[in-house]
């Protein structure tokens, strides 16, 4: 029974793979009599006397984190993500990672999984860094192994063809691929697999590209990890002292915000478009509207450029936030950039010292508070509160920019500024030269910056590259000679697509790999890679323990072992299979609380016929106080009340059950009596509590 439970999920989700990747035969899911192979497989595991779990753990797949974890760890591997880490990253992960761990517990340590696409990276990131420096002591190579599994009847059988990394330069492999069997049911397996494909990666991108590429895209289908990998190499940058520009959600840079305006650009002046509230001064009528000073019209040609204040601030503060030490120590190469701004820097002062004038407030107020009033009805309480640690001691009147964290601080201080102040930041890092301390930019869902934003001006659509960060961080595209212009003078740029978003999809740059210095397509889980998370998730009692080797492949098939589906929908999976499912116990048991429930709706009924409906005949209190001293009115207000009591008794014992309820279902275990209790009422729909458990 469980092969053909197997077979129909298997079937229904991949037919793609079907019963060639998982190896039963036809026969095996079209009846439910065990078949030799399901008896062979129990009883290997019986005799064994070893589940997933146990053989996992004999094999290590955590291994401790260490400031090379990310580049030498075997491959298959989790290391913690330490709270430090976490810290090195006020941006945000990119990317689902979040789910990931919430999925595993909130309250349980962080780990990530150690795959080749993350330690290529990693590893192209110390190879750049090391060709650009003289003294290479302090620099050591560390070998990148695989960690090695074996679990008969699993391990030994072909890799799918899809578990392999492809890293293509300019649209050509830079690795010959592997060789693959074609079955009749176009199902492809590879032949030959490299243990240590990162090591070979290494080498073959070395051959083929004279220089460390700069420019990377990650590419793969939704789920196999793009943004994991990408969140690894800035954590490791970070870590070994790399300037790092992260964009962590680049579909909000392009879909998000609130409004856009043009850009302040060199030598255009800059209108006034502060917002003023003054209790002295109320506009009423269309003739004091044409008086005030409006922004003039910017023409809406494709060289325009345009600020989506929100995100471009957003991108300011996480930048600081995550390098401030670091950026105060760099000066801007020409302050005379700065100069464009001074005519909003008087605007603004003069707005609030006419405010303060009208009324007669004190000077000596955070910054943060002085803006809110300044821009009244276009204050963002939300972004206030995130700005507040950054502008603690910003003033405004004697503040001066000297350093790149300046620009930094000026633009998350005026919002309206942010756009074009993440321009010039931009400006200097590109001519930046530092080579103890180059520069990565780093950029998730960078295929939504490929089409039209959610934004349109003058009546014409705004595409998402005429905003000031996807203008900026223009550094790949989808002609070969699109992005020739950008370049870092010491550093690193990587992209990931994303299929999250519908706009993404529009946008496929697997496609386009021959417009691509780099491009690395990230695979769905290996065999070992798809035990060392199955090991992991029951480990934090996501799976039970007891899976045979059958659950296993029809598992992996069930989710085409894809690290997003296993994690989305492998309980869905996994759970009933180990579940003896009582259709007379539950059908009884069934019978038996319709029945409850049919009393209860009878007693419920003579209720209402026994005292009047609970509107009908209902006296008020000042009826109540007027009313005849009859015995008949003492009669029906005594049972007025007597109902009254009864129905607030009920009211409470209702709100009990329901916290009753609820307790139990925060401390819901998935033991076995747990499950049970819940199949039991599936076809309900609903669930009951029973002895303090869901």
């Amino acid at each position: 029974m469980l092969s053909m439970r197997v077979g129909l999920k298997s079937a229904r989700f991949v037919n793609r793979s079907g019963l060639n990747r998982l190896g039963g035969s036809v026969a095996a899911f079209r009846t439910n009599v065990p078949t030799p192979w399901d008896v062979a497989a129990d009883n290997h595991h019986k005799t064994k006397g070893q589940n997933l779990l146990e053989d996992m753990h004999r094999k290590k797949f955590v291994r401790p984190a260490g400031p090379h974890a990310l580049t030498s760890a075997p491959t298959g591997t989790y290391v913690p993500v330490s709270d430090e880490d976490v810290q090195r990253v006020p941006e945000g992960f990119a990317g689902e990672l979040d789910h990931e761990f919430l999925f595993v517990g909130q309250d349980k340590p962080k780990h990530w999984m150690i795959r080749d696409s993350g330690k290529l990276l990693c590893n192209l990131l110390d190879e750049y860094k090391m060709s650009k420096l003289d003294d290479l002591s302090n620099y050591t190579r560390h070998p990148s192994t695989s960690l090695k599994v074996e679990f008969e009847g699993l391990t030994d059988r072909l890799e799918w063809h899809d578990t392999e990394i492809v890293v293509q330069h300019y649209g050509d492999s830079v690795l010959p691929g592997f060789k693959k069997s074609l079955k009749a049911s176009g199902v492809r397996n590879i032949l030959e697999e490299r243990p240590n494909i990162t090591e070979d990666l290494l080498g073959a991108i070395k051959e083929k590209v004279p220089q460390t590429p700069t420019r990377i895209m990650l590419a793969g289908d939704r789920g196999v990890g793009k943004s994991v990998a990408l969140n690894q190499a800035v954590v490791h940058a970070r870590r070994n002292n790399w300037l790092v520009l992260f964009i962590p959600n680049g579909w909000e840079h392009a879909q998000g915000g609130s409004y856009i305006q043009p850009c302040l650009m060199e030598n255009q002046p800059f209108p006034s478009t502060v917002a003023f509230k003054s209790n002295d001064k109320v506009i009423t009528n269309e003739d004091e509207l044409e008086e005030m000073e409006l922004p003039t019209e910017v023409p809406t040609d494709s060289n325009t450029v345009f600020d989506n204040h929100e995100m471009s601030a957003q991108a300011l503060r996480g930048f600081l936030l995550a390098h401030e030490a670091q950026l105060k120590t760099i000066p801007i190469r020409d302050t005379a950039i700065m100069n464009k701004y001074t005519q909003y820097r008087l605007d603004f002062n003069e707005a609030v010292e006419r405010i303060m004038s009208v009324q007669s407030s004190s000077q000596n107020i955070p910054f943060v508070q002085t803006r809110a009033i300044v821009e009244g009805t276009d204050a963002i309480p939300l972004l206030d509160k995130l700005d507040g640690p950054v502008l603690k001691d910003f003033n405004y009147l004697e503040f001066k920019a000297e350093t790149l964290a300046d620009i930094c601080t000026f633009g998350v201080a005026f919002r309206q500024l942010a756009g074009s102040l993440f321009v010039d930041l931009v400006n200097e890092l590109r001519e930046y030269n530092n080579p103890n301390m180059p520069v990565l930019i780093a950029v998730d869902e960078y295929n939504n910056w490929e089409v039209p934003s959610a934004y349109s001006y003058n009546n014409q659509r705004v595409h998402a590259k005429q905003l000031c960060v996807p203008h900026s961080l223009n550094f790949l595209s989808l002609t070969k000679h699109g992005s020739d212009h950008w370049s870092l003078k010491n550093g690193m740029a990587i992209g990931t697509t994303s299929s999250r978003y519908l706009e993404g999809l529009k946008v496929d740059y697997a496609q386009q790999k021959k417009s691509l210095p780099l491009c690395v397509t990230v695979p769905y889980y290996n065999k070992t890679e798809y035990l060392s998370a199955l090991a992991y998730y029951t480990h934090h009692d996501i799976f039970a323990p007891n899976l045979h080797l059958h659950d296993l492949l029809g598992l992996r098939t069930f989710t085409s072992s894809n690290p997003r589906l296993l994690r989305a929908q492998g309980i869905d999976f996994v759970l009933p299979l180990g579940i003896e499912y009582n259709h007379e116990a539950t059908t009884k048991e069934a019978e038996e609380e319709d029945a409850q429930e049919m009393m209860a709706v009878k007693r419920s009924d003579l209720m209402d016929a026994k005292f009047g409906e609970e509107d009908d005949d209902e006296f008020s209190e000042e009826e109540e106080e007027v009313l005849p001293n009859t015995p008949q009115n003492k009669k029906i207000l005594l049972a007025r009340a007597k109902a009254k009591a009864e129905k607030e008794k009920a009211i409470e014992a209702e709100k009990a059950a329901k916290i009753a309820a609820e307790e139990a279902r925060n401390s819901l275990k998935f033991d076995k009596p747990s499950i049970l209790a819940y199949l039991s009422n599936k076809d309900k729909k609903f669930l009951r509590m029973k002895d303090g458990r869901g």
